[in-house]
This record gives structure tokens, sequence and C-alpha cells, in this order.
């Protein structure tokens, strides 16, 4: 039983590495040309290559936003 608790655990360790490995994410901030902080502001995150992926994310309150598990691609980024 051991054993098989340990293969479980170094196969749940692989798949999950390989899962991460697929994905990616973007960060950044959104300002003013003054560099104040613009908070709430929409972003979407537009994959520039086929296959097509668009997702959306607001800013926190220091304008910073996080888009996470995106797939591998080229992307453009529109905050609103």
């Amino acid at each position: 039983m051991r054993s098989l608790c340990v293969a479980c655990s170094v196969f749940s360790l692989f798949f999950s590495s390989y899962a991460l490995a697929q994905s990616a994410g973007i960060r950044g901030t959104v300002q003013q040309e003054d560099g104040t902080p613009i908070a709430g502001s929409r972003v979407q995150v537009l994959r520039a290559t086929a296959p097509p992926f668009n997702t959306e994310v607001r800013t926190a309150e220091d304008g910073s936003f996080d888009a996470e598990g995106l797939p591998a691609g080229t992307y453009r980024i529109c905050p609103d």
C-alpha cells in the first residue's frame, strides 16, 4: 500500500507541473499619464494567435491586474 501512495504522489506532482507548464499569466498596472493608478478598470486580454482566446480582468485599488491561466501564445492587453 505504501508504494502505491508514493507512486500516486509522484504522478500527482508530475501532472501538476505539466499542467502548470501549459498556462501562463500576465501582470501589470493601469495608470494615468501622471502615474496615478486607475482602480476598477476593465482590462481585456486578447490572444493574437490562433486559436482565439479572450478573457477580462479588473484592476485592484492600486491599479494592478493579474490574468492567470492563459494558454501559451502572444497577447494584446487592452485597458478601458
